[in-house]
């Protein structure tokens, strides 16, 4: 059922897929703050577009369409004013630094009552608070405390999604009526960073261990991982492994609803594994050089941290292997039924 317009909200928010995940909780409260709400996320169509929808947000415009570094110089456009004024809400997670900025949003405020926060989108550099804490915490004049809120992000995907999920996978040609029943393993052995990374090597070591008949590897591979997923295939061809199947720039919604068909996702510090865990999938993740204290995964996630050996790895690959299940369940090709299905915990 749409929401009425009792309230417009606008969230103004960029980063990376991890940033776009970690924010879910606080557009929840929001949500829960004011119900009934429409709520506007300006931000970049990809990440920012996956929320659509999926989340508290109702609509997902780009900030590049919309012109926002205009207001940069101090003054606002008519354009960009008028599109503003009509919000009777604005959390901006942009542009708290520059003075400039902040007095042509605070300008605003002379045409009508209009409540404004701005707030750095991530926590400072000396803090080890939680990043999705932190942006709830922004949220305090508003009437939100942390203490409150459900602080574990969510993703509740679409009808489609899950449709084109299971497309994929059948182009695999996987069975499901097995016995016992198949598992997917999705790995990610990238990052957007290359110290934030688990060396290659290990991960090729660890699938190799952990390759039973009924299990079937999908890799995962972003727009900067190609250099290590190249590595790693090459790895398994000089030692005779079975191929895996190569998941390449699928859109974020289609490898949502595929990971949270896996038993097992293993990665570093990512968007990804933070996709994985706010749709439910038993995560691995392996934090090298990050401190998972500000940004580790929340929900079904399994966080090890310094520099792990293969062994340290598998030990707990096998123990979620043996006790955890994925968050969807995947049905036979000639089943017409719902889709049994369960987010984070």
């Amino acid at each position: 059922m749409p929401r009425t317009d009792e309230r417009r909200i606008l969230v103004i928010h960029v980063g990376a897929l991890g940033d776009c995940v970690l924010a879910l909780p606080a557009l929840a409260a929001l949500d829960r703050r004011f119900p009934g709400a429409h709520i506007e996320l300006a931000g970049h169509p990809s990440p920012h577009g996956l929320l659509e929808r999926r989340s508290a947000v109702d609509r997902v415009v780009s900030i590049e369409a919309l012109g926002l570094h205009r207001a940069f110089s101090g003054k606002l456009p008519e354009d960009l004013a008028r599109y503003l004024r009509d919000f009777d809400v604005i959390v901006s997670w942009f542009g708290s630094g520059d003075t400039a900025y902040r007095r042509a949003l605070e300008s605003l405020q002379r045409d009508r009552p209009q409540r404004l926060l701005i707030a750095r989108s991530t926590p400072p550099e000396e803090s080890r608070e939680h990043a999705a804490d932190y942006l709830l915490r922004t949220l305090a004049p508003l009437g939100i405390t942390v203490q409150a809120e459900d602080r574990t992000p969510r993703l509740v995907l679409l009808p489609e999604d899950h449709e084109a999920a299971e497309q994929r996978l059948r182009s695999f040609d996987l069975e499901v009526e097995t016995d016992p029943p198949p598992q997917l393993i999705a790995v990610h052995p990238g990052s957007g960073s290359r110290r934030k990374c688990w060396p290659i090597e290990r991960f090729a070591h660890v699938i190799r261990a952990l390759e039973q008949p009924h299990r079937y590897f999908l890799l995962i591979e972003g727009p900067a991982d190609t250099d290590l997923v190249e590595r790693l295939i090459a790895m398994r061809e000089r030692a005779g492994a079975n191929a895996l199947q190569r998941l390449t720039a699928l859109p974020l919604p289609h490898l949502a609803a595929i990971l949270a068909r896996c038993h097992l996702f293993i990665g570093n510090d990512s968007g990804v594994t933070h996709l994985a865990a706010a749709v439910g999938a038993p995560v691995i993740a392996i934090f090298t050089a990050t401190d998972p204290a500000r940004w580790g995964p929340r929900g079904r996630a399994h966080i090890l941290r310094g520099d792990l050996s293969v062994g340290d790895v598998l030990m707990h690959c096998r123990h979620v292997l043996e006790r955890e299940r994925p968050a969807v369940t995947r049905t036979p090709r000639s089943h017409t039924g719902p889709i049994r299905s369960s987010g984070p915990r």
